[in-house]
């Protein structure tokens, strides 16, 4: 029986692994394995019901070929929601366990932090594991950051980050009535936008980049879409092609595109919920909440508390990515976004990557409709490989 050890059992590592057992013909070992818990990862692993999605429930399936699962599946568990709704994190994070629960009986959990990869995967707790192939699924570093221990905090608090993981905390600390000041810090000091949603009837964009892939033909094409429709159902219709886009820019294309382009694109692509808006633009109009635009320099918090969200990283602080890209069995990609794969998720003949490592070659891929296509067409790669 071939043995396929995934390492991250977040959304990127649990869809791979039903992806395979659902995909499978043969019997498969699968072993998960994961430090903290399964199913949830960083982005669902918080309790707490005022913490929306910022993508509606709709397009929030874990499967790309059934689109209304996740919607079914909220219906079927007693829940009063419309396509459009912005569910809690907390709720997506029991539907995506609860896809882990259903194949548990066909999956191995090991609840540890691997250590090494070389002839066998090392963990800490010094047991060593043989695998056919490995599926990276641990993602990017991201700051944990202990919600409830902030809420203990008696001073005002600086937030060094103004996207949508400060709005977070913010939403979450006014929920449970955080008396003192709180301070968010960027470079631009640019908050997330906000989300509104059109009916089937509304009008569209549609773009056509088959002839010019090259920045400055899509910014034009950008720029010309925006004097006819607004800007939400630009950046929607333009999804669809960015990955496409992005492997076909110059690096010179993308350079320029992180450089002059990233701020704006990412606080008009990732946006906060109405209700959330409502909670921010309160505490900015009190004084309670303020946002300080910090420039290119360097910025020293006045508060004795500071809170890290600035995003993912890439960051060789992740002991295991470092050790692969040290014994070469990786490479980050020429921006150092991620690692560099062969164009299908191999970083080798035997281990392949997903989600978020992959940002340098694909850049949308931290969000779920990506992801899941990436954890079906992985699952294949693998299963014809093995």
């Amino acid at each position: 029986m071939k043995k396929i050890v995934i390492i991250g059992a977040g959304f990127s590592g649990a869809l791979c692994a039903i992806q395979l057992l659902n995909q499978a013909t043969v019997p498969l070992h699968i072993i998960l394995i994961d430090k903290n818990n399964f199913g949830r990862g960083v982005a669902y692993q918080l309790q707490d019901e005022s913490l929306l999605l910022n993508v509606r429930a709709d397009n929030m399936s874990a499967f790309p070929d059934s689109p209304s699962h996740f919607l079914d599946w909220l219906k079927a568990h007693g829940f009063e929601v419309t396509p459009q709704s912005l569910v809690s994190r907390k709720i997506y994070g029991d539907y995506i366990s609860s896809l882990l629960t259903d194949k548990r009986s066909k999956l191995e959990f090991i609840q540890e932090e691997v250590t090494r990869i070389s002839e066998a995967i090392y963990l800490k707790n010094n047991q060593s594991i043989n695998a056919d192939k490995i599926i990276l699924a641990c993602g990017l570093d991201f700051p944990a950051v202990d919600f409830k221990r902030i809420l203990t905090q008696n001073e005002d608090i600086t937030i060094m980050g103004t996207g949508l993981s400060m709005v977070d905390l913010v939403v979450y600390l006014d929920k449970h009535h955080f008396k003192k000041k709180i301070k968010a810090v960027s470079r631009h000091g640019r908050l997330p936008s906000t989300h509104h949603f059109y009916g089937p009837e509304i009008q569209r964009p549609s773009f056509e980049f088959s002839t010019d892939k090259s920045l400055a033909f899509v910014f034009s094409q950008f720029k010309s879409a925006l004097e006819k429709f607004e800007w939400r159902l630009v950046i929607d219709a333009l999804r669809p092609h960015t990955q496409l886009l992005w492997q076909s820019f110059s690096i010179e294309d993308k350079r320029q595109f992180l450089r002059h382009c990233r701020s704006l694109w990412d606080v008009h692509r990732h946006r906060m919920s109405p209700d959330h808006k409502l909670v921010i633009d309160r505490k900015l109009q009190d004084g309670s909440l303020e946002i300080i635009r910090a420039g290119f320099g360097k910025y020293t918090p006045r508060t004795p508390f500071v809170v890290s969200l600035t995003g993912l990283s890439f960051d060789s602080s992740n002991g295991l990515i470092h050790q692969l890209i040290s014994d070469q069995k990786a490479e980050k990609d020429p921006l150092a976004l991620g690692l560099k794969t062969d164009g299908e998720g191999r970083l080798n003949s035997q281990i392949y990557t997903l989600g978020p490592l992959r940002r340098g070659e694909l850049w949308e891929c931290t969000a779920v409709p990506e992801i899941r296509k990436q954890a079906s067409d992985l699952a294949s790669l693998i299963l014809k490989e093995l």
